[in-house]
């Protein structure tokens, strides 16, 4: 199972694997912008500050496992079309 996963993440197309980088970057800077929201809450105890920073996080973190999943499928669905 654990090959058959490396072997995928090996093969995967390179179109797919920028699209998957890039969005990724993107996820990463609502991460950073999370944390800034949660840091002036540490500053200024507003509930609504932990509330969008907690927010952020969690979205973040969807949007990336969401990323890798549309990704293997898209990836499988181009292979299997090929052939």
């Amino acid at each position: 199972m654990i090959r058959k996963l490396e072997n995928t993440f090996k093969n995967f197309d390179k179109k797919i694997v920028s699209l998957m980088k890039f969005s990724w970057l993107f996820c990463f800077v609502i991460a950073i912008l999370a944390t800034s929201f949660l840091i002036s809450y540490h500053f200024y105890p507003q509930p609504i500050l932990f509330t969008i920073g907690f927010s952020l996080v969690k979205t973040s973190l969807f949007l990336i496992v969401t990323i890798l999943i549309c990704g293997i499928g898209f990836d499988t669905i181009l292979k299997e079309k090929r052939t």
